[in-house]
């Protein structure tokens, strides 16, 4: 799934863990050569990301699914927190839609 600024990659796994979702977050080298760029776009997902955990892992739990994300950021362009966490939003009720 993907919009503009992000895509979400998925796959539905038996986790052993206490937790119906495992995340992680990429940025690409190529377009953001400098790391505190990468690291900025990283921690503008992740904090959009633990806002919305709450209501994702419940809608999870409900469901009983566990799942793995990859959140990937995919703009030529640095943007803002607030552009971000309307992306990811998005995404995740696009992908909460698919998935039941």
């Amino acid at each position: 799934m993907q919009n503009q600024l992000i895509r979400i990659y998925f796959k539905q796994v038996e986790l052993n863990c206490a937790f119906p979702a495992q995340f992680a977050f990429a940025a690409p080298k190529k377009i953001f050569p400098n790391a505190v760029d990468r690291n900025r776009l990283k921690r503008l997902m992740r904090e959009s990301m633990r806002l919305q955990k709450p209501e994702f892992y419940k809608i999870l739990q409900e469901k009983d699914i566990q799942i793995v994300l990859l959140l990937s950021y995919h703009a030529k362009k640095t943007h803002d927190y607030k552009e971000v966490d309307e992306a990811v939003i998005k995404l995740l009720k696009k992908l909460v839609n698919e998935l039941g």
